[in-house]
């Protein structure tokens, strides 16, 4: 009987410590992801900056020093093609760096006498370390917005994707001083959301071990971070791209968080998925039509 009950300890003993490190797993990656800078691009044969693109582009990097809580943070200012255009801002999404934005580029240089496109906290070459797009990413951006603002005195257009995307419209609404226009591709309402997705793909645990990682990174509730209901605090026009099969950020999150602003406006790109919206040729046209209608 003894050794039975022995036995029975152990083996629950071993069952918490599973699920300890497995929530430890998901907390560290959530909050840690890859870095993807300059190395990451060229080992992919890719562009490493702006100035390696096929049509180079002027640039500075520039580097934010930590102050308020908000870590050193990473950025290009680069030049557009107006002169007395906006300053648009760019924000990644989870995983990623500025460097996303150099698919972009040449749709928003269009209308932008500059585009400043940053490294998020723990991605690129920022410090601090992910919270999912909680009140210390919205303070980062804020940051980068405030530093725009005086650095350039133009109107800014925050522009954004996936979590940068949702950031892009939280900062609207609790500062609408900071923006002028916003455009935010492939949002998602919930924090939750996306980070489900992922992991449901990867074949990896997402139910209860998800939703205590997801506390322990400081992501805030649904009631808290819902995108919608930041958008319904929207002063002005709001464009939402979103592809047709997002298999990451639900569609119906994208069109609820264009119907909740005041100036909200939606696009649904036909075949889109989460990733392929400036990879696909026909699907590209479809967002640069929609970005240069928007900004004219």
């Amino acid at each position: 009987m003894q050794s039975a009950l022995k036995l029975a300890g152990l083996l629950g003993l071993g069952l918490v410590i599973s699920c300890a490190m497995l929530v430890i797993h998901t907390w560290w990656g959530l909050t840690r992801p890859r870095r993807r800078g300059y190395a990451y691009a060229v080992s992919r044969g890719l562009p490493g900056d702006p100035g390696e693109l096929e049509k180079p582009r002027e640039y500075e990097e520039l580097r934010l020093e930590p102050t308020g809580g908000v870590p050193a943070l990473a950025l290009w200012s680069v030049a557009g093609d107006s002169p007395n255009g906006p300053v648009v801002i760019f924000s990644h999404g989870w995983g990623q760096s500025r460097h996303s934005v150099l698919t972009r580029i040449d749709a928003l240089a269009r209308h932008a006498s500059r585009i400043i496109a940053w490294d998020l906290p723990a991605h690129g070459d920022s410090g601090g370390v992910s919270q999912l797009g909680a009140a210390a990413d919205l303070r980062a951006l804020e940051r980068v917005a405030g530093w725009a603002l005086d650095c350039f005195a133009s109107p800014l257009v925050l522009c954004g994707y996936s979590l940068g995307a949702g950031l892009s419209v939280a900062l609207a609404a609790s500062r609408p001083e900071l923006a002028t226009q916003v455009i935010a591709e492939a949002p998602y309402r919930l924090a939750i959301t996306p980070a489900r997705a992922v992991l449901a793909q990867q074949g990896l645990p997402h139910a209860w071990s998800l939703v205590i990682a997801m506390k322990l990174a400081g992501a805030p509730g649904h009631a808290a971070f819902d995108r919608a209901q930041a958008a319904a605090g929207v002063r002005c026009p709001l464009l939402v791209l979103h592809g047709e099969v997002d298999d990451i950020a639900p569609l119906e999150d994208g069109r609820a968080i264009a119907d909740a602003a005041p100036d909200g406006r939606f696009v649904e790109i036909k075949y889109g998925g989460h990733k392929t919206l400036w990879l696909d040729a026909n699907q590209r046209e479809a967002c640069i039509r929609a970005i240069q209608e928007f900004l004219a």
